[in-house]
């Protein structure tokens, strides 16, 4: 095996998610490692990443639970085949992106888990895939009393010293989370914390346990408090270098020609980690922007009187402008009385003409905002109130360009096949 040296590595989620979902497209088409396609459709659901193959991966999701579970099918390997069949039914199962999951496959996978709780303490004799299983259990609704027992068993054997082999440890924790007490968490908190410190600890097992401790913060105060732990952990990873060359490519490592093993199940729960520390740091970085705003409201009330000012001038030049030209304006453009006005003073009319039903969305629009945001305090920061301005003023303009370019070619329609059409029905 090749050696690589661990350093510091500025892994984008970008790069990474190319490499995730190139290594999907393999994996789709040799159904190699049905486990690992089951980890990257979790993933992208837990963590709401954007895959590219996300797709292809839920109607991959669809077929294979159904021979495991309703055909007896699971192939030689018939715990890796139960275990990834289960996590796929617990990810869709509740997934926006794939309706109408099939019930008779969540009643098999329940049935399934509640035959094995009662004999087997650990599932499968193989802590990861139990940690998978009870999570599907979980997350499926099954409230058996052996549950937390088989939980608590499998976390206890993942979390011992002797333990090298740590996948799973993540599921496990949400387990935990889910179904046992808040005190629970906080020792399972604490085991993590411990072990992440160990010198001895390998990369991949690094990985895990800083996803598990990431998986048992549920607020944005506990997340920030393990930022730390989790930033190490993605910068320190030796496989970042490897991940980050080409379209799902990786380098060769020191030799100049042999390429360095990357687990499919490192790196997708690489992939996970790396969008939570990158969302985690700009939730942060907003939190402190809005404080440093928060409460002066200087800059909203600065754009409410400027924007103000703004439409009264413009109302103003409107009401000027209809009151002088607009019954003449009327005459020459509906009446095609075209002695009424003037060239010029025509095409100032329609295009004030055009401009107002921008003018009245913008009012309101400001008005609208103002008052919800300004007198009735809802938003946070002088930024935030220009946010919402902005992103509403975007919306309304998008409505009048759709308005104007329908107008323009309804007059083209109306001036190049009206008159054919008339003649064709014969009307005069």
């Amino acid at each position: 095996m090749v050696s690589v040296v661990a350093g510091f590595s500025s892994l984008s989620p970008e790069e990474l998610q190319r490499s995730a979902d190139a290594a999907i497209r393999n994996l789709l088409a040799t159904r190699a490692d049905v486990l690992a396609l089951a980890t990257y459709l979790w993933v992208s659901d837990e963590y709401d990443i954007p895959l590219v193959n996300r797709a292809a991966l839920i109607r991959w999701g669809r077929t294979w639970p159904q021979s495991v579970l309703l055909e007896n099918s699971p192939g030689q390997r018939a715990d890796e085949a139960i275990t990834s069949a289960a996590l796929i039914v617990a990810t869709l199962y509740n997934d926006r992106h794939a309706p109408g999951y099939r019930a008779d496959l969540v009643t098999a996978v329940r049935s399934l888990i509640a035959s094995m709780l009662p004999s087997e303490s650990i599932l499968f004799n193989r802590p990861g895939y139990a940690s998978i299983l009870l999570y599907a259990a979980a997350r499926l609704g099954i409230r058996d009393p052996n549950l937390v027992a088989a939980a608590d068993a499998t976390v206890t054997l993942l979390t011992a010293p002797h333990c090298s082999r740590l996948f799973g440890i993540g599921f496990a924790s949400r387990t935990l989370r889910s179904i046992g007490s808040r005190q629970v968490t906080e020792q399972l908190t604490s085991v993590i914390q411990a072990r992440l410190q160990e010198p001895e600890l390998d990369y991949e097992d690094q990985l895990y346990l800083a996803e598990a401790l990431f998986a048992l913060t549920s607020d944005g105060q506990s997340a920030k408090r393990v930022l730390p732990a989790l930033s190490r952990t993605v910068a320190s990873s030796p496989m970042s270098p490897f991940l980050t060359a080409g379209f799902g490519q990786v380098e060769p490592a020191s030799d100049g020609f042999t390429h360095p093993p990357i687990s499919d199940l490192y790196r997708a729960l690489l992939l996970a980690l790396v969008f939570a520390v990158y969302r985690t740091e700009h939730d942060n970085r907003e939190e402190l922007i809005d404080a440093r705003y928060k409460g002066r409201r200087l800059t909203g009330l600065l754009a409410s009187i400027g924007t103000l000012s703004v439409l009264v001038i413009i109302w103003c030049a409107v009401i000027a402008m209809l009151t002088s030209y607009g019954t003449a304006g009327i005459h020459y453009w509906l009446f095609k009385d075209f002695s009424a006005m003037t060239s010029d003073a025509a095409l100032r009319f329609i295009a004030f003409a055009f401009t107002i039903p921008l003018i009245v969305m913008e009012s309101g629009i400001f008005s609208w905002t103002s008052w919800n945001t300004l007198v009735v305090g809802a938003v946070e920061s002088d930024r935030r109130y220009l946010e919402i301005l902005l992103r509403r003023t975007k919306v309304a303009v998008k409505l009048w360009l759709g308005f104007v370019v329908i107008a323009i070619l309804t007059n083209l329609v109306a001036t190049f096949i009206a008159p054919a059409t008339a003649n064709l029905l014969g009307v005069p």
